[in-house]
């Protein structure tokens, strides 16, 4: 592409965040959230493991002692479409050594 070209392109959920799988759907006890935890249904929250990696979860019910949750990314299932359009070149790497784009060294 050059400067000003512009283009239009699609993935299918194949190629992007996958298809939604069913399995994904689980139930956490109440006791497994901090004591102030309130949520309601349709909300995303953010679930974090042990590694402190970071997961969208949609809080699909709540119940007495009971939280459902669909751990399926957001965008899963969905095609995705980008229109992207080349607003300069430039020849200078931007990207980290790494190539994250962090600081590191």
């Amino acid at each position: 592409m050059s400067v000003q070209e512009k283009k239009t392109f699609s993935l299918e959920p194949s190629d992007a965040y996958g298809e939604r799988e069913d399995g994904l759907e689980q139930t956490f006890s109440r006791s497994d959230f901090p004591p102030d935890f309130e949520a309601e249904v349709g909300q995303v929250i953010i679930l974090q493991d042990r590694e402190h990696g970071q997961y969208p979860a949609l809080v699909k019910a709540l119940e007495d002692s009971e939280v459902v949750l669909d751990l399926n990314h957001p965008l899963a299932g969905k095609a995705l479409t980008f229109d992207i359009e080349v607003v300069e070149i430039n020849e200078q790497s931007t990207a980290s050594p790494c190539g994250c784009g962090c600081s590191c060294s």
